[in-house]
């Protein structure tokens, strides 16, 4: 007897630990997939339908384990599109954010050009033996002459650029970081003015300050051909 009250309380642990397993996973089942989509071209609206598509996939999967990395699979081969955040609102609800990937940066190799987006993440390549014409607005890229590894933080250092400055590609011609000299980057506006920045890949959001500090006071005739060097 004492032998079949264990086979029974084994079997009963058994159809609990089952029966617990399937109604955690009914109840952290995704349902509903919201999904914001910051458009800045509104030309892409075949493509976010495409992933709008995809990403609606995701219902039925567990939320407990769904990560980015499930997320960015649904966007496929899509470089046009991003994800800028997602958030996980149990039991079975996950909200993110899409964005439009603008084009902001380049490199060139001969008369081929990598196109970048504002975070120095690849969009795409293109034959040009001009400064590839950004698709928004119809005006240049940015040029970038430095090793690819230095692009992400490029973009951040350039990022701090446009919040003291309050624009970018209409003011930034190119960047450079020199090799041998990887220490300094040489920010070259449109205008004709340089911004050389020492150490710039500390402290970028500090310098960037400091930077704008001494343009705004600079003269008419210094914005033209001037040199502003921040250092730490």
């Amino acid at each position: 007897m004492r032998y079949i009250r264990k086979v029974t309380a084994l079997i009963l642990s058994i159809i609990f630990c089952v029966a617990l397993v399937v109604g955690v996973g009914i109840i952290y089942a995704v349902k509903n997939v919201n999904v914001t989509y910051i458009d800045y071209s509104g030309n892409n609206a075949e493509e976010y339908a495409a992933t709008r598509a995809n990403l609606d996939k995701l219902k039925g999967t567990q939320l407990i384990f769904l990560d980015l990395e499930d997320i960015e699979e649904r966007l496929g081969d899509n470089t046009l599109i991003a994800v800028e955040s997602f958030e996980k609102v149990y039991p079975c609800t996950v909200n993110m954010v899409l964005r439009e990937r603008m084009e902001c940066f380049y490199t060139r190799r001969g008369t081929e050009c990598d196109i970048y987006d504002d975070r120095g993440n690849l969009i795409r390549t293109v034959q040009s033996a001009q400064a590839p014409v950004n698709q928004l607005d119809s005006a240049p890229d940015i040029l970038i002459e430095a090793e690819d590894e230095f692009i992400v933080p490029l973009a951040q250092l350039l990022s701090y650029f446009k919040e003291q400055f309050g624009a970018l590609r209409s003011l930034v011609e190119s960047v450079t970081v020199t090799p041998g000299m990887e220490t300094a980057a040489i920010i070259k506006l449109r205008s004709g003015m340089s911004i050389a920045v020492s150490d710039w890949q500390e402290d970028g959001e500090v310098k960037m300050r400091k930077a704008y500090g001494e343009y705004v006071q600079s003269s008419d005739s210094e914005k033209v051909d001037g040199l502003i060097t921040v250092a730490a």
